[in-house]
């Protein structure tokens, strides 16, 4: 990500869309956020594949996990800030794995 010049906390995953149009229905649908990525992806199962260690956990993930835009109907919402310097990234990371063993 660093070469590449890409940040792990700028992440848009969520704002990508297919415009691609389909008579009679949607090319998209809502699915629940609390099994989104493990019923919607399923790892290559191939011998070529094996040496890899894909896996879907969290706790393995570059990039911190996130839900996109989600509603907040029944829930309080939160927005960080980390202050740009030399430490961010290593505080960021701290507060998330700090989150991570609260839940």
């Amino acid at each position: 990500f660093t070469v590449a010049g890409i940040s792990i906390f700028n992440n848009n995953w969520a704002n990508v869309h297919d415009f691609t149009p389909v008579d009679g229905e949607t090319n998209w649908s809502c699915i629940s956020q609390a099994n989104a990525l493990s019923s919607s992806f399923k790892l290559p199962e191939g011998e070529e594949l094996k040496s890899i260690d894909l896996n879907l956990s969290s706790d393995c993930s570059v990039v911190p996990y996130t839900y996109g835009s989600p509603v907040y109907a029944t829930q309080e919402a939160t927005l960080i800030f980390f202050f740009f310097d030399e430490a961010q990234h290593q505080r960021a990371m701290e507060f998330i794995a700090s989150l991570r063993a609260q839940a």
